[in-house]
């Protein structure tokens, strides 16, 4: 059609109309359009259709372009409906005003984070944020040494934010912006005020000691009053709606297989709420993007995998469920062998807990990072996104 057009386009003008589309912002526009125009939600609003019919027109034009050119075109993004950009936002308000105010409402943008008080007084390099981990982790070891409570400890915490970390880069490298100070200093202290294991009765808190921690480390006076509520909400649930209480939330359950399993479903990062929840369930996400998918089950998987290398109670799961099964299923010998079995394999785990102790801090975040980065094998995201330097 473009060849027998007045004028008609020669292959430079050609490749020129196809640059435009595959553009990494109009690439974007087509996936996006088509995510909004495909959730069963907002599809029922009358005028969606206007969303995919644009949406296939530049996709379609790409892709029979790319055909013709023998170039490769594979339009896809990372990014969820509530991290569209503001100016694709307004144009889905233009095209589609129905469809528009049921994508506000159950997919509404994330909440601008806002900037500190005195943005260079706090962290600008990984290393900076790594060093305040290092030395709030010290905090996470002395409670371990007084209650016992491992399962909130150096190792969870460690982990998280090699996962938060690596989180944030993936965004950024799609072009999101992310503040990372709030990420990665309150996914280091969201666990600093917990008592005991289970339901988190503390997070008020761990919000409260994580921004104190912060005005020691960085000046009393660096943050800001609205800063550092914001950071604290980022820990507290449902108390904002941030694409880094989203990050620190993504981090936090990530590592949640130590002690029951994980569901995919209840996993935020990339993911858009569902509005069909039952009474009292928690928040649950889905995902249109086929490369999102993919992505998050990788991490699970990593997670997973490092959560077994690094944590005694992960490594041992199932071989202690294993046992409390047989506690009463035997006769009266058997359930206590069974029993005794169990109590052996608790001592042991608690055993392997404290034998980290012999390590720092430092040298304990030192030797997770090493896991991961030289073990691409295992560990093919979170080795590529980590980044401690």
């Amino acid at each position: 059609m473009l060849q027998s057009g007045e004028p008609p386009l020669d292959a430079v003008g050609l490749q020129q109309v196809f640059d435009l589309l595959n553009s990494k912002e109009l690439r974007e526009m087509g996936v996006q359009l088509k995510q909004v125009a495909d959730n069963p939600e907002i599809a029922k609003a009358g005028d969606s259709v206007r969303l995919s019919d644009v949406a296939a027109a530049l996709t379609g034009a790409a892709g029979q372009l790319a055909a013709y050119l023998n170039q490769p075109y594979a339009p896809a993004t990372l990014q969820n409906i509530s991290m569209m950009p503001t100016a694709l936002r307004e144009t889905v308000r233009e095209l589609a005003p129905e469809a528009a105010a049921k994508m506000d409402e159950i997919c509404p943008a994330y909440a601008p984070f806002p900037t500190p008080a005195k943005p260079d007084a706090l962290p600008s390099t990984e290393p900076q944020r790594r060093a305040f981990l290092v030395k709030t982790l010290d905090a996470y070891e002395d409670r371990e040494k007084k209650i016992g409570e491992f399962t909130h400890g150096r190792g969870h915490i460690t982990r998280a934010y090699i996962y938060a970390n690596a989180m944030c880069n993936i965004l950024e490298e799609e072009g999101v912006e992310v503040d990372r100070n709030a990420v990665l200093c309150g996914i280091t202290g969201h666990d600093l005020g917990r008592e005991g294991g289970g339901a988190d009765e503390w997070e008020e808190e761990s919000a409260r000691m994580t921004t104190q921690a912060m005005r020691d480390a960085f000046g009393q006076d660096a943050m800001g009053a609205q800063y550092e509520t914001s950071v604290g909400n980022c820990i507290q649930r449902g108390m904002t709606e941030t694409m880094e209480a989203m990050l620190l939330k993504s981090a936090d359950s990530l590592d949640i297989g130590r002690t029951v399993d994980f569901e995919e479903k209840y996993f935020p990062f990339l993911g858009d709420k569902d509005p069909n929840r039952e009474p009292r369930e928690p928040d649950k996400y889905t995902v249109s993007s086929s490369r999102a998918t993919e992505l998050r089950r990788q991490l699970m998987e990593e997670a997973k995998i490092l959560q077994a290398l690094t944590d005694p109670r992960s490594r041992w799961r199932n071989a202690s469920i294993r046992l409390m099964g047989q506690l009463y299923e035997g006769n009266a010998q058997q359930n206590i062998v069974a029993r005794e079995q169990w109590q052996q394999l608790e001592k042991d785990i608690v055993q392997e807990y404290k034998d980290d102790w012999t390590l720092d801090s430092d040298a304990y975040v030192q030797q997770v990072e090493d896991i991961v980065l030289k073990s691409p094998d295992l560990f093919p995201v979170l080795s590529k996104y980590y980044r401690k330097n």
